[in-house]
């Protein structure tokens, strides 16, 4: 079996469609998929699908995708700003230097304390542990 997790055929369909309508939505319908490929085998009716994708249809493939024409990616984005892409942009490294680097221990474990206390809940040695996957006592070791 290739696919571990086999995903229903509504999913593959939705998630496709939601890419392929918010590609034409930042494009002001400039781009639309060449193709549409789906691992399921085609339904009795593909209207709906013609409707939607308004595009060439192919099923039993060995996976989910939308083809979309190396043009398509030069085109400009509808409404953007490069204000907030450089805004995002640093955030988003911010971030990933966070997942990279998580800092020292006090500093996982303050950010933990912090979730807890913001969700309502009251932190204790042994919540904190356990949500850092450790021990109460091989935390307070690595602090």
């Amino acid at each position: 079996m290739d696919n571990v997790y086999e995903q229903p055929r509504q999913h593959a369909e939705s998630l496709l469609c939601a890419l392929t309508e918010i590609l034409r939505a930042v494009s002001g319908n400039r781009i639309n998929p060449k193709e549409v490929r789906f691992s399921h085998s085609s339904p009795n009716d593909i209207k709906e699908h013609q409707a939607i994708f308004k595009t060439r249809l192919l099923f039993d493939q060995p996976g989910n995708a939308l083809k979309i024409s190396r043009k398509d990616f030069d085109r400009p984005i509808f409404l953007a700003s490069r204000e907030l892409f450089d805004a995002l942009e640093s955030l988003a490294e911010k971030h990933l230097h966070q997942m990279v680097f998580p800092g020292s221990w006090s500093d996982k474990v303050s950010q933990e304390i912090y979730l807890l206390l913001s969700s309502g809940e009251v932190p204790d040695v042994e919540t904190v542990s356990g949500n850092l996957a450790l021990s109460s006592r091989s935390l307070q070791m690595k602090l």
